[in-house]
C-alpha cells in the first residue's frame, strides 16, 4: 500500500491488485481450463459463469487468466474480486467501483451524482456500458458474486444488466 493516505478508491484498486497477486504467486493449471476461458473470448456469447463449491480455486483460475489476458490481449479490462467473505459487499458500491473503473479506462465523464437524480447506480452501469464505443471492446470481471448483497434478494443478481452490449 502507498505511504501516503490514499482515496477510498485507490485504496480499493490496491486491494484488488493485490489480491490478484496473491492468487498467481503459484498456480498449477488443471486440464485446459485456461484454453476454455480464452476461446469464451472469440465466442458470441457475452456472458459466462464459472460455478463450482467453495474452495475449489475458481478465484485463483481467474486472476491468473485474467493476469495473462491483460499482459497479452490488448483489451480493456474491469474486474473486482469480492474476496472478504465476512465482510459483504453492497452491490452499489461494486457497481459504483466498476463505473469508475470504466470511465477512467474509456476517458468518459462520470455520470451525475445520484443524490441530485434518481438514477440507481444500476441505471448508471447500464448507460455507461452503452456508451463505450463498439470498436472499443471490454471484458468485466467480477469474481465472489454471491458474496455481494444485492438490493432485495442478493440471488435474483437484479443488479446486474440483463442484457449487455455485444462488445462487453
Amino acid at each position: 500500500y502507498p505511504e501516503d493516505d490514499c482515496s477510498p478508491m485507490q485504496y480499493l484498486q490496491n486491494e484488488q491488485k493485490i489480491f490478484i497477486r496473491s492468487r498467481t504467486r503459484l498456480y498449477i493449471s488443471v486440464g485446459d481450463t485456461l484454453s476454455l476461458l480464452n476461446s469464451f473470448l472469440r465466442e458470441e456469447q457475452n456472458l459466462l459463469a464459472i460455478i463450482s463449491e467453495s474452495g475449489m480455486g475458481k478465484s485463483a483460475l481467474i486472476a491468473n487468466w485474467l493476469s495473462k489476458v491483460i499482459n497479452e490481449r490488448n483489451l480493456r479490462t474491469v474486474f473486482f474480486f469480492a474476496f472478504n467473505g465476512k465482510d459483504k459487499k453492497h452491490c452499489d458500491n461494486v457497481l459504483d467501483y466498476l463505473i469508475k473503473e470504466i470511465c477512467n479506462c474509456y476517458q468518459l465523464p462520470m455520470p451525475n451524482t445520484f443524490t441530485e437524480s434518481d438514477m440507481t447506480f444500476s441505471q448508471a452501469f447500464v448507460n455507461i456500458l452503452h456508451s463505450i464505443p463498439d470498436n472499443k471492446p471490454l471484458l468485466i470481471v467480477i469474481d465472489g458474486i454471491n458474496q455481494i448483497l444485492g438490493e432485495e434478494d442478493p440471488q435474483l443478481l437484479n443488479w446486474l444488466p440483463w442484457v449487455l452490449p455485444r462488445h462487453i
